[in-house]
């Protein structure tokens, strides 16, 4: 995927919507695969109406959402490998009852590619281009779908901001790999039970590395939180020996984020904080600032995970079940 590529695969996409015939949007995928598309869920939710939007997993979607995915229903079903049987079964299921269906996949030829009624193609979490990523991917499908839907036109707007990125995150991922990689790895490696608290579309983030890389690819024990839930329940297992990431975003949620790092910092010996604060954020359209740092801040985070898996001489490639057992 080339950014050549993804601008012509965009302008493929408006053109292809059938948008007089839809009236609601679902996203759905399992693990990775939908988590990667909040940024899209938020995109939409800012511009389309009220309760036009909505999100589910696989499962979940054609056990709550029977009634109402039909012909007016248009369907994004994110799998990177494209052959999560879930999101397959997902996709298949919302074409049969008449939906039209975008599969957002990293690899032509898998069913989600080829079966979906337009493949939409991102390159993977290692891009070089980070404007190509499956976060970034998601923020660009969001607006292609508005303005296939409303007419109104700022997908190049947020195509220039992505293309801020690649210089943004490797500052970004500079300055933790040298002021804070160490610490991450010494604070990490043996942890029994890690915590990554987020809020709003930082949340992502926080899931992403509590559940797919803390708890999938290092078999460590992972729970990630809510900021706007962490004063019930959570907060009683903070004390001197419990261990904590805490994201601090642009958005909105960040007030929310403030309140838990400093109730951590009163009650724990050292939480681990991402601090969207330290990007530099100057190009990016204020608008635009709460979306591009949380996929920032997903590089500083995929950054970091990679030390500590080599520290712990752990690669992310290392599973005990998954596509090897039939389950």
């Amino acid at each position: 995927m080339t950014l050549a590529e993804m601008e012509h695969q965009l302008d493929r996409l408006v053109g292809s919507i059938p948008a007089s015939q839809i009236k609601r949007v679902f996203l759905t995928g399992c693990g990775g695969g939908i988590a990667n598309l909040r940024q899209c869920e938020y995109v939409l939710n800012q511009h389309l109406e009220e309760g036009q939007v909505s999100s589910a997993f696989c499962a979940n979607l054609m056990v709550e959402k029977q009634r109402r995915v039909d012909e007016h229903a248009l369907v994004i079903v994110g799998s990177f490998n494209g052959t999560m049987k879930e999101a397959v079964d997902a996709m298949r299921w919302a074409k049969e009852r008449g939906a039209y269906v975008i599969g957002v996949t990293y690899v032509p030829g898998t069913p989600i590619a080829t079966e979906s009624d337009f493949p939409f193609l991102c390159d993977t979490l290692e891009a070089l281009e980070p404007a190509l990523s499956p976060m970034s991917a998601g923020v660009l499908l969001a607006y292609a779908i508005i303005k296939a839907m409303t007419g109104r036109d700022q997908l190049a707007q947020a195509w220039q901001a992505l293309l801020s990125l690649r210089s943004i995150c490797e500052q970004a991922v500079r300055l933790y790999d040298e002021t804070k990689g160490h610490e991450f790895v010494a604070r990490f490696h043996k942890s029994p039970m890690i915590y990554t608290v987020g809020g709003g579309l930082n949340y992502t983030n926080a899931y992403i590395l509590a559940t797919c890389y803390l708890t999938e690819m290092q078999w460590i024990n992972a729970c990630p939180v809510e900021a706007s839930e962490f004063f019930h329940g959570v907060l009683e297992i903070a004390d001197k020996d419990a261990c904590f990431v805490a994201l601090l975003g642009y958005g909105e949620n960040r007030p929310l984020e403030e309140r838990v790092v400093k109730f951590l910092n009163r009650f724990t010996r050292g939480t681990f904080i991402i601090d969207a604060a330290d990007y530099d954020m100057e190009a990016v359209d204020p608008q635009m600032q709460n979306v591009i740092s949380t996929i920032v801040t997903a590089r500083v985070i995929r950054s970091l995970i990679h030390r500590l898996a080599d520290a712990r001489r752990h690669p992310l490639t290392t599973r005990r079940y998954y596509l090897k057992y039939e389950y």
